[in-house]
């Protein structure tokens, strides 16, 4: 079929969209599956037709797998619906229970407590038992991941305050909480990897908190790790009121400096190709690990391996097509994903800007600028981009934009490589000879002093943020729905124009 237009991606990735798609609609269509039924009839009848009268394969394949993928992503999505049995320790809210389990999560300090997450195994009177309950104990005595112990407490249903919790905590199949719960050690953590990495990972901590006066090491730890747990709300919340949250979240920018920095290396090693993607899987999925696992550390390193075997195999990247397949694959693990983590929802809608956005943006500051600050137009039209297309989830689920944010990381994002660099050639020389520690560590302490220094001053404006009240919610929506439209405006254009020079 010479000079026929072929759809972009190839047929695997319309089977994504469409298992993407499935997983999307289900929630609204589960308890009308005639609809669906009679949807994909109607879809087959039309293909039939379309392909009788215009006799257009590939579109018609394309079609179909469309509509099998979202006929999978509806059973993926059924098939991760929790149905309590006897069984389930969710089985008996609102009951005091006895049983014994494993922390499967870092124990961490909130508001005075310890929080941890306990895979239950049986009750203390021997009988089968399955699930996983999040807790809160006293801090003291301490507890590890992968501590064998007996717990007794009052189950408790999460309950939903200023947004979705049950969906949150269902993500991770935690349907039942437990405050106030009596542990009491079985057995230490067992030898394994991940508690060797997380071991690992705190001896990192030690060392960065001991050479690093507070509140500056609060900070280092999440940029390279993730998490805020362990900062002051004060300091979280400028850092949402500047729009710079994204720093101490591992994100694709933490894992992509990783993956490629570490590339970078390994290749002026002269190491071939292979050899160096092999590594860099290694140590990328063993990074993953340590921080825990987060969606966001998960899409990030997927993202990252999947460009680096694209390189590999000398495929040209299709970074669109890359996001379709981080997204699909990630959904099939957990499809609660896509309605329940707002850092998954975040990165990605972020990911579509920086694709979408910023070169439009990037088009017209360049006449402002006049092509003389290169590196101003880069960061102000990425972070404007990445801004703009997750307006939707900021204002839904915190109620306010930052209107600095673009400033604000001009101020600081720059520095994050450098930072994470110095870091990273500290922590081994501050241990081999900790009498240098102090001093090795002070590219990081300064880095991180003026990273706080700015983040307090541009949140002191009152103007930082735009919240979500009528007129400015009425105003956004106006902007969002206005510069959405000029994208799928151009982008149309720009397909047709394919289309027309490929015929």
């Amino acid at each position: 079929m010479e000079g026929e237009y072929k759809p972009k991606g190839g047929w695997f990735i319309k089977f994504c969209l469409g298992f993407i798609a499935g997983v999307a609609l289900y929630p609204l269509i589960k308890e009308n599956l005639t609809y669906l039924l009679v949807f994909v009839i109607l879809i087959f009848i039309a293909s039939l037709l379309y392909f009788y009268v215009n006799k257009k394969l590939l579109v018609i394949v394309s079609l179909i797998c469309f509509v099998l993928g979202f006929i999978i992503g509806c059973w993926r999505f059924e098939n991760n619906i929790h149905y309590p049995t006897k069984l389930d320790i969710d089985y008996y809210l609102d009951q005091t229970v006895n049983f014994s389990g494993e922390i499967i999560s870092e124990p961490k300090t909130k508001n005075k407590t310890l929080e941890l997450d306990v895979r239950a195994d049986k009750f203390i009177n021997g009988d089968l038992l399955i699930g996983v309950v999040r807790l809160r104990t006293n801090l003291y005595p301490a507890f590890s991941y992968g501590d064998k112990v007996s717990v007794k407490c009052r189950l408790q249903a999460p309950e939903n305050t200023e947004f979705n919790y049950q969906r949150y905590l269902a993500r991770y199949d935690i349907y039942s909480l437990c405050f106030n719960a009596r542990l009491n050690k079985l057995s230490p953590a067992s030898n394994n990897l991940f508690v060797y990495l997380l071991n690992f990972k705190q001896k990192i901590l030690s060392l960065i908190e001991v050479n690093i006066g507070e509140p500056e090491s609060s900070l280092v730890g999440p940029i390279l790790f993730g998490g805020s747990e362990e900062i002051d709300d004060d300091i979280v919340t400028i850092f949402r009121r500047t729009g710079l949250t994204h720093i101490m979240a591992v994100s694709g920018f933490n894992v992509g400096i990783l993956a490629l920095g570490l590339a970078y290396v390994l290749f002026a090693f002269s190491l071939s190709r292979k050899t160096v993607f092999i590594l860099t899987v290694i140590i990328v999925v063993t990074y993953v690990f340590i921080v825990g696992l987060p969606a966001s550390a998960v899409r990030a390193g997927i993202m990252s391996l999947l460009t680096l075997y694209a390189l590999l195999i000398g495929r040209p990247l299709r970074f669109i097509n890359i996001i379709v397949l981080t997204a699909a694959s990630t959904l099939f693990i957990n499809p609660l994903l896509l309605s329940a983590d707002i850092g998954w929802q975040l990165s990605f809608l972020a990911l579509l800007g920086l694709i979408y956005y910023q070169p439009i943006l990037k088009q017209g500051m360049e006449k402002v600028f006049f092509n003389k600050l290169v590196w101003l137009v880069e960061i102000l039209a990425a972070t404007i981009a990445a801004q703009i297309a997750t307006i939707p989830i900021t204002l839904y689920n915190f109620g306010q934009v930052s209107v600095i944010s673009p400033l604000a990381n001009i101020l600081v994002v720059g520095l994050i490589p450098f930072f994470t660099a110095v870091t990273i050639i500290a922590l081994p020389l501050a241990y081999l000879v900790p009498m240098i520690g102090n001093i090795v560590f002070l590219p990081s302490y300064f880095i991180a002093k003026y990273i706080i220094t700015v983040v307090k001053f541009a949140a002191s404006f009152s103007w930082a943020t735009l919240g979500s009240n009528k007129v400015s919610l009425n105003a956004m929506i106006l902007l969002y729905v206005l510069l959405v439209s000029i994208v799928l405006i151009n982008n149309f254009y720009k397909a047709r124009s394919l289309k027309n020079s490929n015929r």
